[in-house]
């Protein structure tokens, strides 16, 4: 999911690149979301200015489901390349037998 702000003199077009990016993934490695991270980073130039990682990892025994939330943060300097990660929850465990009942 993206968000891409409006700009010019009326906030009538869009940006060429969103400035929030979420990336989630099930069955992606953490590694690989953290590439596809930094590829929307440096490869908009700085202008995607936040990255937001959500990795799921399978049920555990208990029939709990973990979570990692990581922010990966753009910053306008000089320095294409430069971002600072902020890991908010390592594991948060979910009971999947909320799920239970849901139809997708």
């Amino acid at each position: 999911m993206t968000f891409v702000p409006l700009v010019g003199p009326d906030l009538e077009r869009k940006a060429k690149y969103p400035s929030v990016v979420l990336e989630s993934g099930w069955s992606a490695s953490a590694a690989k979301l953290a590439r596809d991270a930094r590829l929307w980073q440096v490869g908009s130039e700085r202008a995607v200015r936040m990255v937001i990682l959500v990795k799921f990892f399978h049920p555990d025994m208990n029939n709990k489901v973990g979570v990692r939330l990581t922010i990966l943060r753009s910053f306008t300097d000089a320095d294409t390349t430069r971002t600072k990660a902020y890991v908010s929850l390592t594991y948060i465990h979910i009971s999947t037998t909320y799920f239970t009942n849901m139809t997708i």
